[in-house]
């Protein structure tokens, strides 16, 4: 039954690890047979967190579900050795049981933000994906990494950067391949040492990906669209406070010169617009060049549509039980051209071959695609960057003489600057790709309640690939 309203929770499976297990009725009843009047009962129902029960020697047992959020003595962690009463652990662990169906996260470490009590979770950019970096005991190495261990269904899973990036600023996301609707739980272990040796030593981060609680066959679909819009703009001079500023900045410069002097001398502050004659034009014929008013922050930066579908299928029998997972990510950033899409597909079985033999399988494939910005801090190369230092005066694209706009786009200006609009025009110029196939087999024997055998074996097969390039006009190559 509900522990809040006593309702009757119907589907809930009740099993005693490798003897027996039944399911509840519409009214909460089930009926489970035992060879002996001991052992545990392990009560699960969907939404609702784990309950463990002792028979000793009863022959009707009330259990009463918590909500999964429920936090209380009786709450479970999962662990390595399963998952176990937070109450009786000698460990230090901070369990997240939250159900992710309906959370609009892309990827599981924004899930960890403020969540756990000493876990620090800085996200690098505002790249989609863009990933974070995690410090459970602050930074407390120069020469090695300061990161936590990330431990999937079991399997460890490396968060570390592989090789250097084309793309400026660009960190390898491992995280951005698991759906955060894939997972059922995550545990912060401050400490690991003990369980995983060196590698634990700045924490463990467990996460457990999906599994069926239920016999009965439950499907899931989450669909949600958005749409973002970028924040208020950093305020900058306008074309004519900018003129004149340069304009003063070079009188400085050059005492020695006269303002009209100067004024002829340089393009961007020659107002002599351009008189077509029979021989060509006369006066400054770089006039519309340099005498628009663009705002750069709008070139690079705009609106964004986010798309997210999923679907699950779950369920099984006394003998086999299964999760299915089909997942498709877009998600747009606010620099023009820039996206993160994902699909990702998920398995998750456990078969019990006999009352003491168990294999536990999970298996995930992931396609990502990335078209990334420029991060890094070379004025020419990255847009932001190269949107607030672009004079408003200039033009994305090239006008002739006359003043007639061409399809053209503008090369690097007078201060040798890049066109920023050039940085974000083709959505093909820096893109990263990635597959990624996790899978792990896990084999369980029962010797009896108090020991277990077991020996797990994995793959991580992980490729990347990374395409970038600059056009000739309009980037600047110092």
């Amino acid at each position: 039954m509900d522990a809040a309203t006593n309702k009757p929770i119907a589907g809930a499976n009740i099993e005693v690890t490798g003897v027996a297990s039944a399911i509840t009725d519409d009214n909460g009843h089930y009926n489970i047979s035992l060879p002996q009047a001991e052992g545990i009962l392990n009560a699960i129902a969907s939404g609702y967190g784990k309950r463990e029960i002792s028979v000793n020697g009863r022959s009707e047992i009330d259990i009463a579900l918590y909500e999964a959020d429920y936090n209380g003595a009786s709450k479970t962690v999962f662990t390595p050795f399963g998952d176990k009463p937070a109450i009786s652990s000698v460990y230090s662990w901070y369990g997240i049981n939250d159900d992710n169906m309906g959370s609009d996260a892309a990827t599981p470490d924004v899930l960890l933000k403020t969540q756990a009590s000493g876990l620090n979770v800085l996200t690098r950019s505002g790249t989609p994906a863009s990933g974070s970096n995690f410090y459970l005991h602050g930074i407390n190495t120069m020469n090695a990494g300061s990161m936590p261990l990330f431990v999937v269904d079991g399997m460890p899973y490396e968060n570390t950067f592989y090789s250097l990036s084309l793309i400026g600023n660009y960190f390898a996301n491992p995280l951005s391949s698991i759906d955060p609707k894939d997972i059922e739980s995550i545990t912060v272990l401050k400490d690991g040492t003990s369980l995983y040796g060196s590698k634990g030593a700045n924490g463990v981060i467990l996460i457990k990906t999906l599994k069926s609680n239920s016999l009965e066959t439950r499907i899931n679909a989450y669909v949600s669209t958005g749409v973002g819009f970028e924040r208020s703009e950093m305020p900058l001079l306008n074309s004519t406070e900018h003129k004149y500023l340069l304009s003063e900045l070079y009188q400085k410069a050059y005492p020695n010169i006269s303002p009209s002097e100067l004024s002829n001398t340089l393009p961007f502050l020659n107002q002599n617009k351009p008189l077509k004659k029979t021989w060509g034009f006369e006066g400054n014929v770089d006039y519309f060049r340099y005498n628009a008013n663009t705002n750069w922050q709008k070139q690079v930066l705009g609106p964004s549509l986010n798309q997210n579908y999923y679907m699950n299928v779950s369920g099984g029998d006394e003998i086999a039980k299964y999760v299915l997972s089909l997942g498709y990510l877009n998600q747009e950033g606010m620099v023009t051209n820039t996206d993160f899409s994902r699909f990702n597909t998920r398995f998750n079985s456990e078969i019990k071959f006999s009352k003491k033999f168990k294999v536990l399988a999970n298996m995930s494939f992931v396609y990502s695609t990335k078209h990334l910005p420029n991060e890094g801090g070379n004025i020419s190369l990255n847009p932001i960057l190269a949107s607030l230092v672009k004079a408003p005066f200039t033009a994305p694209n090239i006008y002739d003489e006359e003043g007639k706009k061409s399809p053209n786009l503008e090369d690097a200006d007078y201060w040798n600057l890049s066109n920023p609009y050039v940085l974000v025009n083709n959505r093909n110029n820096l893109v990263n790709i990635n597959y990624r196939f996790f899978g792990s087999f896990e084999f369980i024997y029962n010797i009896n309640r108090y020991l277990n055998v077991a020996a797990q074996m994995g793959l991580n097969f992980n490729k990347e690939r990374e395409k970038a390039f600059y056009p000739s006009t309009g980037v600047a190559f110092n």
